[in-house]
């Protein structure tokens, strides 16, 4: 039987972390072996609102919306209702019709679905859904399956000047570019600068107070540093609270990759897995680790860590209290350690790992299942990546809308 995931009408939000999840299982070096995500994801969102790890350019929260309005322009001028099952074809065809609009132009950079085609499961909106509504782009509370439904049962709402008028509020901001001529014949990545400037205008409405926020109206080199906490060092200013959010950021992305590097460590030396090379190379970005724990045992010594929890609590309230625990503990054993690379032959530390993976994926856990631990590729490994908080997929908008704002094309960018 095939799988499937299904959400009720009110689950939007949680749509779009499940998304997050399965992508993330996709992608060996990005696990969550050890279930922190829910951590990491409340400082992406504070840092990244709107912006998910399956959202790969900007001009999408574009193209849904004009799509929708065309749609929408159609079930006015019909006459009768429409049903749920033709609203969605219809969408469905406009999407796919978009990614043969995009290869045409030369655009392959991002285009959700250039190798599927026609069998493209995960449509690009269900992959900006969420995003739409953070930017205040997309105005009804519906997820998609109900915005389908509402649009058969009560037709498409007028188009308004104003996001309320007599007391009615439409599906889409009322500030909303107009497509292109001929949209979406000739579409592109590039945004105009009319987009570029509405984008940040709407990021700026909605969350002048995030990092991405405050990144969209500064300095475009920003975009250009391979983590979210580099742009402390470019001389920017931001907001304390910004500031304080991205030093969290920092130090739970250093502090929990060496926990990862161990249980990669303790996979390696399995019965079932014993490859030298593998350990090795373990062992190595341990020692790697270690050195960057002692060039930041400064910044880790004054981390407040209960200011750490008040800010990951402003986006998710109910951290699991087992998740709290896991974490604390090896922040406590990591803080205290006088050589952090020892942590991976320490016995309590080396339990509180596989007990960790024992109580997250039960029967699954490789470290007590011997076929997967045959299945386990020690050279790629698994969830080995930092942290870094959907900052790639950040800078990519970032990118797109500072090119925009400037009217350059892509291909006299860097």
């Amino acid at each position: 039987m095939e799988s499937s995931f299904s959400w009720l009408d009110y689950s939007d939000r949680e749509r779009r972390r499940v998304l997050d999840v399965v992508r993330s299982l996709s992608e060996r070096d990005t696990r969550d072996e050890l279930g922190v995500a829910t951590v990491r994801d409340a400082l992406a969102d504070l840092l990244a609102p709107g912006v998910s790890t399956i959202q790969t350019r900007a001009r999408y929260f574009l193209f849904i919306p004009w799509i929708y309005r065309q749609i929408e322009e159609r079930i006015r001028k019909k006459s009768g209702h429409v049903d749920k099952a033709w609203v969605a074809r219809k969408a469905r065809n406009e999407e796919i019709d978009l990614i043969d609009h995009l290869r045409k132009a030369g655009n392959s950079d991002g285009v959700i679905g250039s190798w599927a085609g026609k069998s493209l499961q995960r449509l690009p909106s269900s992959v900006y859904w969420n995003g739409l509504r953070e930017w205040r782009i997309r105005l009804c509370p519906w997820a998609l399956d109900g915005y389908h439904h509402r649009l058969a049962v009560n037709g498409a709402p007028p188009r308004q000047s104003s996001e309320i008028s007599d007391g009615a509020l439409p599906n889409w901001h009322p500030g909303l570019p107009e497509a292109p001529d001929g949209f979406p014949e000739g579409a592109t990545m590039t945004l105009r600068t009319e987009d570029a400037e509405y984008l940040r205008d709407r990021i700026l409405q909605q969350h002048s107070g995030s990092l991405l926020g405050q990144l969209v109206l500064g300095d475009a080199r920003a975009a250009t540093v391979p983590e979210p906490w580099a742009a402390l060092e470019l001389g920017i200013e931001l907001p304390p609270e910004v500031v304080t959010t991205l030093r969290h950021a920092r130090e739970f992305s250093l502090a929990m990759n060496g926990a990862v590097l161990i249980y990669n460590l303790m996979l390696a030396q399995a019965p079932q897995t014993p490859r030298d090379e593998w350990i090795e190379r373990y062992r190595s970005m341990l020692r790697d680790w270690a050195n960057e724990i002692h060039l930041h045992a400064a910044a880790l010594a004054g981390w407040d860590r209960t200011d750490f929890w008040r800010t990951v609590a402003r986006a998710r309230p109910q951290v699991p209290s087992r998740t709290q625990n896991f974490i604390n503990t090896w922040l406590d054993w990591l803080l205290a350690a006088r050589d952090p690379a020892a942590l991976a032959d320490d016995i309590d530390v080396r339990t509180l790992i596989e007990n960790r993976e024992r109580q997250l994926k039960k029967a699954q856990a490789r470290l007590q299942n011997p076929r997967l631990l045959e299945l386990w590729n020690g050279a790629t490994g698994s969830g080995t990546a930092r942290m870094n908080y959907r900052w790639d997929v950040m800078r990519t908008h970032l990118t797109d809308i500072h090119r925009g704002l400037r009217n350059m094309p892509e291909s006299k960018v860097a």
